[in-house]
């Protein structure tokens, strides 16, 4: 994990912090690791922190967007299965060869419809490195938060390497295949929500194909009422 520079960020973060509001019992313990714990004291401090199980604001945002979201979907995918697509670490995009994996194995899914909102970076690297996708793959340019929501509740499953957009699969009830080594979210995979193959196209190409929604979905994000209960810890 720490070979993620964010992670590097994350840490420092924890330790400058006075309140670490944690979305799961999985932070909780993570905190716990790093030698910070609640302090039980009400005159919290930097040596004195407030560790609190609240629940993900993501979650919460997903939810409450959702409800009063206009965004449509594209007509493009409308009334269709499809798979959306989200590639641009690093990781992949900036190594020829894990990005003509990852391409290969979409394009070994001929039978299967993506939609892929490109980011401009992203579409430059795959064009200097001369890959092309098929014609199953919908490359679109980039969505705003708003369609994002609304490509990834009307999605069959998720193909990411995105942090982000692996958890808010999981809040659509949206089966999620991860183009990483490793995850922040382990409870995901660890529960058969997420699955993470790396950047092996053969892997990719059987992810797909084999795609399973798990039966139950557990409530790891909390109750949708994360902010609430940020606020209360604060005053």
């Amino acid at each position: 994990m720490m070979a993620m520079p964010e992670e590097q960020n994350r840490r420092l973060t924890d330790h400058l912090s006075t309140w670490l509001m944690c979305p799961t019992d999985t932070a909780v313990k993570n905190l716990a690791k790093e030698g910070i714990i609640n302090s039980n004291s009400k005159n919290c401090s930097p040596d004195n922190k407030r560790v609190s199980l609240t629940g993900d604001i993501m979650y919460e945002a997903s939810m409450f967007y959702r409800s009063v979201n206009k965004a449509s979907l594209p007509s493009s995918v409308a009334g269709k299965d499809y798979v959306l697509t989200t590639i641009h670490r690093a990781e992949n995009t900036d190594d020829p060869q894990r990005l003509k994996n990852i391409v290969d194995g979409i394009n070994a899914c001929s039978s299967i419809n993506f939609i892929f909102p490109i980011h401009p970076r992203t579409r430059k690297i795959i064009e200097k490195f001369d890959l092309t996708f098929g014609g199953h793959v919908i490359l679109t340019e980039p969505v705003g938060y708003f369609e994002m929501l609304v490509l990834e509740e009307n999605a069959y499953a998720v193909l990411t390497d995105s942090g982000g957009v692996q958890k808010e699969a999981f809040f659509f009830g949206k089966p999620c295949i991860t183009m990483r080594d490793s995850t922040e979210w382990v409870e995901l995979v660890e529960c058969g929500w997420n699955t993470l193959i790396g950047a092996d196209s053969l892997k990719i190409a059987s992810a797909i194909m084999n795609i399973k929604k798990p039966d139950y979905r557990p409530q790891f994000y909390g109750d949708g009422r994360c902010a609430e209960k940020i606020i209360a810890n604060i005053i």
